[in-house]
């Protein structure tokens, strides 16, 4: 599996702020096969420069959001680096690695900044950037609507897995024999 849906949550809306939660889902578009994934919330403590009103906005998310932001126990740095460090393992065995994010490339900017922040090296392979945003528009024509997202979500603060299923679900859509059927 060399496709990888990276889902940043951040304090904040510039590539600057605090990350508080990263996940990674390694997946395969054509077979709608997940793979292995990564998840860790980071313990708001650890972290410098948070934003009051980017707390306030955790705070309006529901019980169980709270609670996971409440409970986090894992720092910054180490959720950074073992993020990096799982990627780097799974795309190991591949050529190519597509990195895939909900609409820009705000988190890999996030990210980014982040290991700087850090002062950690650069620890992700060369990838091509990919956009789901992108891929929903040109499933709309044919009239995909994403599923909702399931209630029983593994993660509270990341989408990472349901937009792997996403792309999966459009890729496999919008690719032979299942383009004919439309």
């Amino acid at each position: 599996m060399n496709n990888v849906m990276l889902d940043i949550r951040a304090l904040g809306k510039s590539t600057d702020a605090p990350i508080f939660a990263i996940e990674c889902v390694f997946f395969e578009p054509s077979t709608g096969q997940i793979g292995p994934q990564y998840y860790r919330a980071i313990d708001i403590t650890t972290v410098c420069g948070i934003y009051p009103e980017a707390v306030l906005q955790l705070m309006k998310g529901d019980s169980e959001q709270r609670a996971e932001v409440i409970n986090a126990t894992c720092s910054a740095i180490d959720a950074l680096s073992g993020a990096c460090n799982f990627i780097k393992k799974v795309a190991s065995k591949h050529e190519k690695l597509f990195c895939w994010s909900a609409g820009s490339s705000l988190d890999v900017a996030t990210l980014a900044h982040a290991l700087s922040r850090y002062g950690l090296e650069p620890l992700l392979p060369s990838f091509e950037f990919r956009h789901l945003s992108t891929l929903i528009q040109i499933a709309g024509v044919t009239g995909y609507v994403p599923h909702p997202r399931r209630s029983t979500a593994t993660y509270m603060l990341t989408d990472a897995f349901y937009r792997a299923e996403q792309v999966c679900e459009i890729w496999q859509r919008l690719t032979s024999p299942h383009f004919e059927s439309l």
